[in-house]
C-alpha cells in the first residue's frame, strides 16, 4: 500500500470537507500538468496528486482509506498464510491505490447547436488547449444534457448542449411545433399547403372545416430518437381571413 498521506500531497488537513479536497485536487492539477507546467519535476508531482485524489476523492475511498489506516499492522489475520503460500498479497488481489484507476481530470464547457444539427447528427470541429476534436452531435441528444468525450493524458471533456433559437420551430421533447398560415377557402373545403421541414418543403394535408389553432401532427418528421424513428412536427393552424371581405362565419354560412 502507498505510504504516500494524500492530505500532505494536496494541501489540507484532515477534516477538509470533500468539496475542498475537490477544489484542492484541481488546483494543484491545474498547477501541474504537463500541458501547462514545462518544468521537469511538473508531470510527477502531477502524479502524485492524481493518486492522492483517488485515495480520497470520493466517499467511498476516503473511507477505505481511513479503514486501511487503521488495520491493525501484525500478521494475525488467518488469511495471511493463505497469501503467502500462493505467492500473493492483498494488493495482488484487491489492488493498491496507485493500482486503480484514477479519476479523470474534467474540463466542463459548453456547446451550442442548431435544430438542424440535432437532425443531421453534424460533425463539429474546434480546438481546445491544443488539441482538435471532432466533434458528433450525438443521436437522440436534447438540450441541457451532457456529452463527455475522452481526451489525452486522462482528461475528459464534459459539453453542456444547449439549443439555439428557430426560426419556425420550438423543440418539445421529441417533437418540432410550429405555425402554419392557412386560406380561410382551404381552411372549409379542405386541400394542401406548402409547409417547411428540417428537411424541405412539404404538402400538408387540411381536412375540411379545420378550425383555427387545430393542431396538424406529420409523424417521423421530428427529430431522431435514442431508441429509434423520429419525433413528429405538429403545425398549429393560423387560418388567414385578411385577403377576404368577409368573416369566417360568413364562409361557413355559404359552404
Amino acid at each position: 500500500m502507498s505510504k504516500m498521506d494524500p492530505y500532505s500531497t494536496l494541501g489540507i488537513p484532515r477534516e477538509s470537507t470533500q468539496e475542498e479536497i475537490k477544489k484542492a485536487y484541481r488546483r494543484l492539477a491545474m498547477e501541474f500538468h504537463p500541458d501547462r507546467n514545462d518544468k521537469p519535476e511538473a508531470e510527477e508531482q502531477f502524479k502524485r496528486v492524481s493518486e492522492a485524489y483517488s485515495m480520497i476523492g470520493t466517499e467511498e475511498n476516503r473511507k477505505e482509506y481511513h479503514a486501511a489506516q487503521s488495520r491493525p499492522r501484525h500478521s494475525g489475520n488467518p488469511f495471511d498464510d493463505f497469501f503467502r503460500s500462493s505467492g500473493q498479497s492483498w494488493e495482488d488481489i484487491f489492488g493498491s491505490p496507485s493500482r486503480r484507476a484514477r479519476p479523470p481530470y474534467v474540463i466542463r464547457a459548453q456547446i451550442e447547436v442548431s435544430l438542424e444539427e440535432l437532425a443531421s447528427e453534424t460533425v463539429r470541429t474546434f480546438t481546445l488547449d491544443g488539441q482538435t476534436i471532432d466533434f458528433r452531435v450525438p443521436k437522440g441528444i436534447r438540450p441541457n444534457e451532457t456529452v463527455a468525450i475522452k481526451l489525452r493524458q486522462g482528461q475528459e471533456l464534459h459539453l453542456s448542449v444547449s439549443v439555439s433559437k428557430h426560426q419556425i420551430f420550438d423543440l418539445r421533447g421529441d417533437d418540432l411545433y410550429g405555425k402554419v398560415i392557412v386560406p380561410v377557402e382551404t381552411a372549409i373545403k379542405g386541400g394542401e399547403v406548402r409547409v417547411p421541414t428540417l428537411d424541405g418543403n412539404i404538402n400538408l394535408v387540411i381536412p375540411p372545416r379545420t378550425n383555427s389553432h387545430s393542431k396538424l401532427r406529420v409523424r417521423a418528421s421530428g427529430l431522431p430518437k435514442r431508441s429509434g424513428g423520429s419525433g413528429s412536427i405538429i403545425y398549429e393552424v393560423v387560418i388567414n381571413v385578411k385577403k377576404l371581405g368577409h368573416s369566417l362565419s360568413e364562409w361557413t354560412k355559404k359552404a
